[in-house]
Formats: C-alpha cells, structure tokens, sequence
C-alpha cells in the first residue's frame, strides 16, 4: 500500500512520506529497528503512527471534513457546515501563520518518532487509563505499572499543537 500523504486529500494515510523519514532518521544515533525495518514495514509504522495521532487533542479544526488525516488544521469553531469552515489560520510558537494546506515540520517529525517507537516496540499495549503510574502500600512502592503509549519523543515535539498534554484531560463541573 503506497504512503498517500497530500495535506487535506481525502485518501491521506501518512503524515510524513518516507523520503521525509528517512532523511530525519539520518540525524538520530540509535536507529537500528529504523534501519533494520523494510520498506513497507516502514511505510505501515508512518500509517500507524498518523492514525494513532489522528486520536489525539489538537488546536483548532481540520481544513475540511472530508480530510483523512488530523493535519492541516485552522482555528476555528466548526458552527453549521465544515465543508468550509471559517479560514483563520493557527499560528506556530513563533507567532508565524501556517498554511491551511501545510503540516507543519514538528508534527512530520512527531509522526516519524512515534513511527520508530511503533517498530522498537508495541506502543499501544496500555495497560488502562485507570491505572496508576505507581502503587505504594507501607513502604512497598510498585512503578511504571501504566504503559505509555504514547513516546515523549513525539509528545514534546507537539505539545504546543495540543489542546491538553496528551495524558490529561479537562474536566468541568456539571
């Protein structure tokens, strides 16, 4: 299945191409499950990886309902048609606007590190979200008890996109 990662095309199924992932992988120091991985073995990572963050809180709306991937994205209240909602761009940690046809370069990356954590390891086994991180009774202290499914990796190179943390969610009292 060839990677489809047009921003905004209805048939999108990556959000990084594996030309991109490539050339990001090149920087890191220890890729070995990257290297070692085949082609298509990558390509279904990068699918992966796109679905699972499609789960996540992100700022703003996608440019059009009909698009398959959570990014590109404006800001905006969806009111009445999201076929064409309202077009006001987001803009970056930096104050500069992103175009509603681009995904910006943080969440590629984002993507391509959450693509190798998925071939190192089976990052959707989580435990629960009910949980705890730790258990401790007297002075026995159990940790890491809940998996992370998401890689801090990913997380902190989109944090500022996100509406949350990723992990916690806002509550309000009814």
């Amino acid at each position: 299945m060839t990677l489809i990662t047009t921003p905004g095309d209805p048939t999108a199924n990556s959000l990084a191409s594996l030309a991109e992932a490539e050339a990001y992988m090149g920087s890191v120091i220890f890729k070995d499950d990257w290297t070692a991985a085949t082609e298509a073995t990558k390509e279904a990572a990068l699918r992966q990886a796109s679905r699972l963050m499609g789960q996540w809180a992100w700022k703003g709306i996608r440019v059009t309902k009909a698009q398959a991937m959570c990014w590109p994205r404006v800001d905006g209240v969806p009111r009445y048609n999201l076929d064409n909602p309202p077009s006001i761009l987001l803009c970056d940690e930096d104050g500069y606007y992103v175009a509603a046809d681009e995904i910006p370069t943080c969440v590629k990356e984002a993507c391509i590190e959450y693509a190798f954590r998925l071939l190192s390891e089976d990052r959707e086994a989580d435990a629960g979200a009910l949980v705890p991180d730790d258990l401790k009774s007297g002075t026995t202290t159990i940790t890491n008890l809940r998996r992370r499914p998401i890689p801090p990796s990913a997380l902190d190179k989109v944090r500022f996109w996100l509406t949350t943390d990723g992990i916690s969610v806002k509550l309000v009292r009814g």
